[in-house]
């Protein structure tokens, strides 16, 4: 999706401080101008609307023409993003015709609130405001590399467009058509992923078992590691609401 946005050294993509550092890495390597904006910690790092528009500014005075947005639910500040204000996206993505890359890897991995999925605040505004967000495009990105049972040696993954015109989609498919396409074992996992045993499967009960033992134990971890680390000399953090972890 970056290739496809990033046309001219002169596109600027906003990328949230802290940050997953591979969304600078791509945006440089593809000669475009990563654009930052600062999550507020004070406020269990909230997306700062004020901050945002400013970052816009700033980059247009530089001849930037910022495109896309990119948010990040979860990494690296193990915090989740609010409905409102996953909304003030949306409504900032309306003003700057920006596309919203909303990568919600983590989805299954929160423990302290509940995961919000991007498409359906935006499919709530959508009927709350006809006409006014009909035209957002939203890619939402998911991967197995992250999950709670422990699959994170697989590679797999999908995104999905919301919002985008059928020629478009056209060509984003074309170019996804000549990359290396995920190993079998990868596309298998994702479909388990998808398609988890249900209650009434023999396999649940154990599948069920297994999911809450991890998932307990990750919290365990991120419990001990917020404490430890609050109890350091001149150093804070947020309590860490998703559990971010790497399996590689």
């Amino acid at each position: 999706m970056l290739q496809i946005i990033c046309s001219t050294s002169k596109t600027g993509v906003l990328i949230l401080i802290p940050q997953y550092p591979l969304y600078k890495a791509v945006v440089t390597l593809l000669d475009a101008s990563p654009v930052p904006y600062f999550l507020d910690e004070e406020r269990g790092w909230a997306i700062d609307a004020e901050t945002i528009h400013q970052a816009i500014d700033d980059a247009k005075a530089s001849g930037i023409d910022v495109r896309c947005i990119c948010v990040i639910p979860g990494n690296p500040t193990g915090a989740v993003l609010t409905e409102p204000n996953i909304r003030s996206i949306f409504e900032i993505a309306v003003d700057k015709k920006l596309v919203v890359l909303a990568d919600e890897v983590y989805q299954n991995n929160v423990f302290s609130g509940s995961f919000i999925s991007f498409r359906r605040v935006l499919r709530d505004l959508q009927k709350m405001k006809p006409g006014t967000f009909d035209g957002v495009k939203l890619v939402s990105l998911h991967s197995i590399s992250k999950g709670a049972t422990g699959e994170g040696g697989h590679r797999g993954g999908y995104f999905e467009l919301v919002g985008f015109p059928s020629d478009a989609v056209e060509q984003i498919y074309k170019l996804c058509s000549i990359s290396i396409c995920p190993p079998v074992s990868g596309q298998c996992v994702l479909e388990m992923m998808l398609n988890p045993p249900k209650k009434s499967e023999e396999s649940y009960e154990e599948y069920r078992k297994e999911q809450d033992i991890i998932f307990q134990n990750m919290e365990g971890r991120a419990s001990v590691l917020f404490a430890s680390l609050n109890k350091m000399e001149r150093v804070s953090c947020q309590k860490s609401q998703v559990c971010i972890y790497f399996l590689c």
